[in-house]
């Protein structure tokens, strides 16, 4: 922890499982994680050609402010390359009042669906269910 107001969040992304299949082509996901709070993002590298990704062990800090009703935010991604943006795959939020213990973990975070209809479209398999964080 960084005083009162504010802590660090070290985030390790493991892998995700049952991804949708966002490149029709070839029938598969070049998937990255971007975590959030406010306006501070950091991102693991893509994953390509897998459904089932697994990201380096690489560890992701946050500096969160400890206000009511903070979080941390987790994007799936897809990578389109230089020439489009990224395409949304899911989304999921952890509150910050949840990690409080300051234990590591490993848990599986449930992804939303994206609200985009064209992404919605492109993920026709069912939602990924979840992708792996130890924290701390």
């Amino acid at each position: 922890a960084t005083g009162r107001s504010a802590a660090r969040l070290h985030v390790r992304v493991m892998a995700a499982r049952d991804l949708p299949r966002m490149k029709a082509h070839r029938g598969t996901a070049d998937a990255f994680v971007e975590a959030s709070i406010g306006s501070r993002r950091l991102a693991t590298p893509a994953a390509r050609d897998s459904l089932y990704p697994t990201w380096p062990p690489e560890t992701l800090v946050l500096v969160a402010k400890r206000v009511p009703g903070a979080c941390v935010k987790f994007r799936v991604l897809d990578d389109r390359g230089r020439a489009e943006e990224p395409q949304l795959v899911g989304e999921c939020a952890v509150d910050l009042t949840d990690l409080t213990d300051q234990k590591k973990r490993t848990r599986w975070l449930p992804l939303r669906r994206p609200a985009d209809r064209r992404t919605a479209v492109a993920a026709r398999r069912r939602l990924p269910e979840a992708f792996g964080l130890p924290g701390r």
